[in-house]
């Protein structure tokens, strides 16, 4: 189950910097897509009881979440 939470979680980040990416077609990167992403990473890295890598996407979707000022998810985060 760790393992399958850990990908998961792994899952969770590559999407999320995906929605940081910036392209062509796409000129601003997604900050709200990408905190949500974290935070579910950040779950799932909780549930798999890989606490540092936790704290480091709830870090990441904060400063997400700060960028597109929702400072309620901040708060909660």
């Amino acid at each position: 189950m760790n393992a399958k939470k850990k990908a998961e979680a792994e899952e969770h980040l590559r999407q999320a910097e995906k929605a940081l990416k910036t392209s062509l077609m796409k000129w601003t990167p997604d900050h709200d897509t990408a905190g949500d992403s974290f935070s579910k990473a950040a779950t799932c890295f909780k549930v798999a009881k890989c606490h540092q890598e936790a704290l480091d996407a709830l870090n990441r979707a904060c400063e997400c979440y700060k960028e597109c000022r929702q400072l309620y998810q901040v708060k909660e985060s």
